[in-house]
């Protein structure tokens, strides 16, 4: 399930606005600068970072103009180059310039490795991590994440910035599948804000991480992480959030509200947002998911026509495509499928430009880490160099050259053991990535596969609306309940993070509403009574007693009943009684024929799919009307 971007961005706008207003002009620009030198002392710089803020409450055209002078004014000051440059950085991200962003950021990382300032080290690689997260790139994110961690737990007073870290795994964990580690790493950063007191990012914490269950939709986490979030403002009497970003109440509350989508309109119009094509983006895509969450899909298209225009450039490819997702569904449950195939095709295009730049983008970050890595290794190798020579000379008289052979001979199994071991952990890891890749693979096919189905039956849907004769509406409508029941086990298979199989009981239940749904009764639907057995079946299983299913309940809603009435009935009964599956199929109505039409399609269907399932079907009279029983001996259950 996506997070909408849109809470990052009203949530920075809620907690961090601090009130700045003074006019950014040369004069001021000049006063704030002319005392800083060129210093090895560095520390961040409370002047630069007041005019960051205030930068970062304009326009982004207006605020690169800014920086752009500031970086060719002191481009020798390392100084005011090295405070400058994050935030620089940010602008550029923020502008849809990434490898703008990036190139500075590097240029941030180079001046901290300099002058060994850990603020700015952690900084930089934390920013590079978020660059190749925003690239879904989770390889080169943990290099970077990994080096911030490692400079935090070297300079303890940075603890207070754990909780960076903490977001940053979440966010790599997301992008390769782990939705587990990804909560667990959440719900790290807020506890790592727990043991610092008056964490000035606690409330932010919270609050992203009780957003998070909410669109997760984990009712029970929410509600902890929610009631965490009332205590901390109440406790602060700070229970108060500007009307013209978002309201508290968004956050605590689970479905999307009417009330919340005309907040978020009213966004639109805020003057901070429109001057922000950033923000104004990011709140689209929050506004157009609210929408699609209830169903005002015509409203959807005008705000979302414009990313499916090659020449709009506003914001980056990565974001493009997610609002292009949204406005592909939006076509789709429209029925406006020659829109809908327009903009996949698109999409598609920028996806396919995006991986060949990754590809460019990956090959030079690697060349960059094995530069790294070689001066951080040549460094070691002359301090441990310097330090053995130094033992030699105190030690040389006492130190036999037995001893030394034999200290040798360890070191070089020691070495050789965790060699394999560090071998046998990247395979390990290469592995589990594999996997992951696979089942996102199959979770897509499954998509791709239902949406192929749903298109089918609303094809045959259309068609049947076309046609008059009675009988070819009949036969239509049988092909589109047939459809339907594999539309369903695809649906099924996809919204699941697991894809093991099938539950009976859920499938069952759903293909049963569906088809009597499906059908129109001359005055009420038939009752039906379900006993199932909840069982996870393999797709090669539901598939065929899914379609089996489809036919038994149709065969009974059109033959087993002269007119249906309120004590015409139906029950359908599934469980496994040994080595077989059950299903039962009864109905109280006149009863089977003497002579069954042995020509009939939906007969011989069952028959084949029978088959497959190595299932005798025998349809039994009773005293009340019919049962069909199916008995099948092939079949392969997960639990």
């Amino acid at each position: 399930m996506r997070q909408p971007l849109s809470f990052l961005v009203c949530l920075i706008l809620l907690l961090g606005a601090d009130g700045y207003c003074q006019n950014i002009d040369k004069n001021y620009i000049d006063s704030l600068f002319s005392s800083k030198e060129n210093i090895k002392n560095i520390v961040e710089d409370k002047d630069i970072n007041k005019l960051s803020k205030m930068l970062f409450r304009k326009s982004v055209g207006e605020s690169i103009k800014i920086y752009n002078r500031l970086d060719s004014l002191y481009k020798d000051n390392d100084y005011i180059r090295i405070n400058l440059l994050d935030d620089y950085a940010s602008l550029a991200h923020r502008a849809g310039t990434p490898m703008k962003a990036k190139s500075l950021q590097f240029e941030g990382l180079k001046l901290a490795e300099q002058y060994k300032v850990p603020i700015f080290l952690f900084k930089y690689n934390q920013l590079l991590s978020y660059h190749y997260i925003d690239r879904a790139m989770p390889d080169s994110a943990l290099y970077y994440v990994q080096r911030a961690e490692k400079t935090i737990e070297d300079n303890l007073q940075l603890s207070k910035l754990l909780h960076v870290i903490y977001e940053r795994k979440a966010q790599i964990e997301g992008l390769l599948g782990h939705f587990e580690k990804r909560d667990d790493y959440l719900e790290k950063a807020v506890a790592s804000t727990d043991t610092i007191k008056n964490h000035p990012n606690r409330g932010f914490i919270l609050a992203k991480v009780a957003y998070h269950y909410k669109v997760t939709k984990n009712y029970k986490k929410h509600a902890d992480y929610a009631s965490r979030l009332r205590k901390y403002y109440f406790k602060k009497n700070d229970f108060k959030f500007p009307e013209q970003h978002t309201s508290l109440s968004s956050i605590l509350s689970f479905e999307e509200t009417d009330e919340h989508i005309v907040e978020l309109k009213k966004i639109l119009d805020a003057p901070d947002v429109t001057e922000d094509s950033s923000t104004h983006h990011v709140i689209i895509t929050s506004l157009a998911e609210a929408l699609l969450q209830k169903g005002r899909y015509q409203e959807i298209v005008p705000l979302l026509k414009k990313y499916a225009d090659e020449n709009y450039a506003f914001v980056n490819t990565y974001d493009r495509i997610l609002n292009l997702v949204n406005l592909e569904d939006a076509y789709e449950y429209l029925g406006d499928y020659e829109n809908a195939f327009k903009v996949l095709e698109y999409r598609k295009l920028l996806q396919d430009s995006v991986r060949r730049v990754e590809t460019v983008e990956k090959f030079a970050d690697f060349e960059v880490k094995y530069e790294t890595e070689r001066k951080e290794t040549q460094l070691k190798v002359v301090s441990i160099e310097n330090e053995k020579n130094k033992q030699q000379k105190r030690l040389f008289s006492i130190i036999a050259i037995g001893g030394l052979i034999a200290c040798a001979a360890i070191g070089l199994l020691l070495f050789k053991n965790s060699k394999k071991k560090t071998q046998l952990e990247k395979q390990k890891q290469l592995l589990e990535t594999t996997l992951d890749e696979k089942n996102v693979l199959l979770k897509e096919i499954h998509h791709r596969v239902k949406n192929s189905f749903q298109i089918v039956s609303s094809l045959l849907y259309l068609q049947s609306e076309n046609v008059e004769d009675k009988e070819a509406q009949i036969a239509i409508k049988e092909a589109e309940n047939r459809v339907r029941s594999m539309v369903l086990i695809h649906q099924k298979l996809y919204s699941k993070d697991d894809l093991v199989g099938i539950n009976t009981k859920e499938y069952i239940e759903d293909l049963t509403k569906d088809i009597i749904e499906s059908h129109q009764f001359k005055k009420e639907p038939i009752s039906y009574n379900l006993d199932i057995e909840p069982k996870v079946l393999d797709i090669e299983t539901i598939t065929p007693l899914g379609l089996i299913l489809n036919e038994l309940i149709t065969n009974v809603i059109k033959h087993a009943f002269t007119d249906i009435t309120e004590t015409s009935k139906m029950a359908i009964e599934f469980k496994q009684e040994d080595d077989e599956l059950v299903l039962k199929v009864s109905d109280n109505g006149i009863g089977m024929p003497n002579e069954v039409k042995e020509s009939s399609f939906g007969l011989k269907l069952i028959k084949a799919l029978s088959k497959k399932l190595k299932a005798q079907l025998d349809f039994i009279p009773n005293n009340d009307g019919t049962t069909a029983l199916l008995r099948m001996k092939r079949f392969q259950a997960m639990a």
